[in-house]
């Protein structure tokens, strides 16, 4: 279920229209250029999304995102987005440990310049949290209490940043 009121719709508005299209043509545009890097940075912000959009309210559009001909939207499942995080994560992963291509930290670094400076060691970190936190939010579900679930939270908690310096921080021009 959804974990508190959203007055504003900010988290819907970043995911589906901030990110959403942006997240689209990084993929979309990496792909043709094979920029690998950029595939998987753009695959972990979808990721993110997902992930977000569903704790704070629950059922959500996912299989009919992004599609401009529709006026009305069917939603999909909290469990459904849960999946779909989790396969993300795995493509996300996938991309961001590629080597051939296009692939460059000095060239990631100038479209990242704000977040992880091109370093795709900690990308995979903070899709390695996305993880945990997807298996973690399984905790109020019947299939938590089976062990998989837990064991799954803790693995790749112990993948993920471990000192301050791999957090996820945001900086800002000026």
């Amino acid at each position: 279920g959804a974990i508190s009121i959203d007055n504003t719709g900010s988290i819907w508005a970043t995911v589906y229209f901030g990110r959403g299209g942006n997240v689209n043509k990084i993929i979309e545009w990496g792909t043709q250029q094979q920029k690998w890097d950029y595939v998987g940075v753009g695959w972990a912000i979808r990721a993110w999304g997902w992930l977000t959009l569903t704790n704070q309210y629950g059922d959500a559009i996912l299989k009919q995102a992004f599609n401009p001909s529709l006026q009305q939207f069917l939603y999909d499942t909290q469990d459904e987005f849960y999946d779909s995080t989790r396969a993300i994560c795995f493509r996300a992963l996938s991309f961001l440990s590629r080597t051939d291509g296009a692939v460059s930290q000095q060239n990631l670094a100038i479209g990242d310049a704000y977040f992880y400076n091109g370093d795709v060691n900690k990308w995979k970190k903070f899709v390695y949290g996305i993880l945990a936190r997807s298996y973690n939010d399984l905790t109020n579900k019947n299939v938590y209490t089976t062990g998989h679930y837990a064991d799954s939270a803790i693995k790749y908690a112990s993948l993920a940043m471990t000192d301050n310096a791999d957090n996820a921080t945001s900086k800002f021009a000026g």
